[in-house]
């Protein structure tokens, strides 16, 4: 027995079950799109063309939503007027029907595909499945990409758009100070420009530069050589009043020349 409303909305119960995209005189019209129901299901419908479903409870006197259905743009909102939106399950959160988002832990499970922008910009995932050197992976890492391989079980940031940067910061009194920014457009890898200094270490205290190349060093930027125990025990740096390379230990200061 249908409840209507006027004009068009109707609510039924103790339905006999519908397989998906069934339609039910007085209830679900047209083309539908749903998944079916069981036996002896309730069954809300707004029959009403571009007709939104509305849901609110009583807050101090105050009407706040907590679920809208709109129609016309085929979107669902949860949670506007609440002051916080939880979402719990037995199980898994299943994420578009199809692959699941959230293990009952609330971390989200591998294999997931994160597009960040409406334009679908970047894209983020952990793949459990290693990649070899310039393999792509669809929706993350495109074209002809450049790139060394990675184990299983790795989280992947891939730049979709043409020429889109990243830009990492942090805040240092106020003011937001980059450590390190990537230019797509020049394939370019910049570190520490607004920092006050920039140490690399490695564990095994070597740095390699691979393949050959070249350090490009600033006008009076200096090289400081040290020991096992970090002491300082020389500096290399170009001079660019005399055009020469220098060293200086304690000795004194050495000009490098040619032989």
């Amino acid at each position: 027995m249908p409840i209507t409303f006027a004009p068009k909305p109707a609510i039924r119960q103790n339905l006999a079950a519908r397989s998906a995209d069934a339609e039910v005189n007085g209830l679900i019209k047209g083309t539908s799109d749903h998944q079916g129901y069981a036996a002896g299901s309730m069954v809300l419908s707004n029959l009403v063309d571009d007709g939104d479903v509305m849901m609110l409870v009583a807050d101090g006197g105050n009407s706040k939503e907590f679920l809208r259905v709109d129609a016309s743009i085929a979107s669902v909102v949860l949670g506007f007027g609440m002051t916080t939106t939880t979402i719990r399950s037995a199980g898994n959160v299943l994420f578009g029907g199809v692959n699941n988002l959230f293990n009952t832990d609330g971390l989200v499970v591998d294999n997931i595909l994160f597009k960040w922008g409406t334009s679908f910009d970047f894209a983020s995932v952990l793949n459990t499945a290693g990649l070899s050197a310039d393999e792509e992976l669809t929706n993350v890492i495109e074209g002809t990409s450049v790139h060394q391989g990675t184990a299983a079980n790795s989280l992947i940031l891939g730049g979709i758009t043409n020429d889109s940067d990243i830009l990492m910061l942090v805040s240092d009194g106020g003011d937001s100070k980059e450590f390190l920014l990537v230019d797509a457009d020049v394939a370019a890898l910049f570190l520490g420009h607004g920092m006050a200094t920039v140490t690399i270490k490695t564990a095994s205290g070597q740095l390699t530069l691979s393949p050959a190349g070249y350090v490009d060093l600033a006008s009076q930027l200096k090289l400081l050589i040290t020991d096992t125990d970090g002491t300082v025990e020389g500096q290399l740096w170009y001079d660019a009043s005399e055009d020469k390379l220098k060293f200086k230990t304690a000795a004194g200061v050495e000009t490098i020349t040619s032989a």
